[in-house]
């Protein structure tokens, strides 16, 4: 439920998207393209982490007080991730390690080591995942769509936009998230780390500047007309934010978190959600 000063804000938010999109139709070099918005996925469509879980305020994960259950744990729990078995203190492992690597290496190589443990799965695996998750989808994780971003991102499909996901949760569990987000899920994109012939299938890492990339590539290779994007960090979705901006589009920073310097002259407002 919206409260009424919440609504107001993105109500005002949607008029000054219809004046941009008024202004874009009119653009003799922009007619022809297709309208896109750009959303990062977990704290901007869907509350937490769809990967680590949702944390209930500020515990930490060793105190198990968290609001959902995270895919990752779900998996294991399920004995679906190699190597990672529960009676082989799967879980534990895997955290100790991504906190380790978010500390010495930086989130890039953490991000990518959680696709990693996803990759190369065979279609009997990607079968069991399926069958694991689409109903948790449905169900137990759908209440955690944050209603903020599902109003503006219904209002902009009504107005022709088309709505892109650009995340750095494994693509794997990204895609799943589908089922509860009214976005086509070949429009979904995650950190993907299989491998063909010994080959990156996708090399882009949805991080910091991996993420402008990723949003340059879907607008080429589309020609889409970049309209809005959403994020809820600065450091991993400040550059997507900052190329739409640059296409002369509009910005939303979902966090409490104050803007950096070079935010100051583009068009990002910013959602503070209580």
């Amino acid at each position: 439920m919206l409260t009424t000063t919440t609504k107001l804000f993105l109500d005002l938010l949607l008029e000054r998207l219809d004046q941009l999109l008024k202004r874009h139709s009119s653009s003799s070099t922009s007619v022809q393209a297709k309208f896109a918005a750009f959303w990062d996925l977990d704290g901007t469509l869907i509350d937490g982490d769809i990967s680590e879980g949702c944390l209930g305020g500020p515990a930490s994960r060793v105190e198990h007080r968290v609001t959902y259950l995270g895919m990752l744990d779900q998996l294991i729990t399920a004995r679906l991730i190699p190597g990672y078995e529960p009676e082989a203190r799967g879980k534990e492992r895997l955290w100790q390690e991504y906190a380790r690597l978010r500390q010495v290496e930086g989130d890039l190589v953490a991000f990518a080591f959680l696709a990693e443990v996803l990759a190369d799965f065979s279609p009997e695996q990607h079968a069991k995942v399926e069958a694991l998750l689409a109903p948790l989808v449905a169900n137990y994780y759908r209440p955690f769509v944050i209603a903020e971003s599902l109003y503006l991102l219904e209002a902009l499909s009504q107005r022709g936009v088309q709505h892109f996901v650009i995340s750095a949760s494994p693509h794997l569990l990204v895609t799943k998230c589908a089922g509860m987000l009214p976005i086509p899920v070949e429009q979904m994109s995650g950190i993907e780390r299989s491998r063909r012939a010994g080959v990156l299938i996708d090399p882009l890492i949805n991080h910091a500047e991996g993420k402008r990339q990723r949003a340059e590539l879907l607008t080429h290779t589309h020609g889409l007309c970049p309209v809005f994007a959403a994020g809820n960090t600065w450091n991993s979705d400040g550059a997507m934010l900052r190329f739409v901006c640059e296409q002369g589009g509009q910005g939303l920073m979902i966090t409490h978190h104050e803007a950096p310097s070079w935010a100051a002259d583009l068009a990002i407002c910013q959602l503070r959600r209580s």
